[in-house]
């Protein structure tokens, strides 16, 4: 889809510039030298594709584009968002899509917040009972990939490591689109996702 390819162009474009030692997208998104950087790429063989979807950002960070109309920014726990934060972060290293990486980690926060509006013990601090699979049931949303989200993300947590949530989230590898991450690459796209998170992509 659209919506895919832009994020793949976005992190791709991220990582060339890391490996080029050249600034961020996040820091520079409306800087001359980003555009530059983008005739580079493609004078080297690069996508054109990183275009459209520098274009749209861009439109978005400036006020032309407004969020999603009734959209509410979920608010989970501390423990939670710290917890969906990483494991977005690091899922990828697991075979997950980056773009299947923010969709679950979206449904986990939007969980994570029914459970903190409701007055329900959080998902960090019961990742592996049996409770939370019971208010996974009772969830109220049409969006069925809490429960698929959940269960990855169990898998990737060890239950030993699941039980000291603080200890546990220093340890998850750092991935962006490869095991290993490059200097500055973490950075730029941990902004990166917060900015298209924002703009509904």
């Amino acid at each position: 889809s659209t919506v895919t390819l832009h994020v793949n162009c976005l992190l791709n474009f991220s990582r060339w510039l890391v490996e080029n030692d050249k600034q961020g997208i996040a820091p520079r998104l409306q800087d001359k030298s980003l555009d530059d950087d983008v005739k580079e790429l493609e004078r080297n063989g690069g996508s054109s594709s990183i275009v459209p979807a520098l274009k749209y950002l861009k439109t978005y960070q400036a006020g032309a584009l407004a969020p999603t109309i009734g959209r509410t920014v979920p608010t989970p726990y501390p423990d939670d968002a710290a917890l969906i934060k990483e494991y977005k972060s690091a899922a990828p290293s697991s075979g997950l899509s980056p773009y299947t990486a923010m969709n679950y980690a979206s449904a986990l926060s939007s969980f994570g917040h029914y459970l903190r509006q409701n007055n329900m013990p959080g998902i960090a601090a019961r990742l592996h009972d049996k409770s939370l699979d019971e208010d996974v049931i009772r969830y109220p949303s049409t969006d069925k990939r809490a429960g698929i989200a959940l269960a990855h993300l169990r898998k990737s947590l060890p239950r030993s490591e699941a039980l000291e949530p603080e200890r546990q989230i220093a340890t998850v590898p750092r991935a962006v689109g490869s095991p290993v991450a490059l200097p500055g690459e973490g950075y730029d796209q941990d902004q990166l996702w917060e900015m298209l998170e924002e703009a509904g992509l």
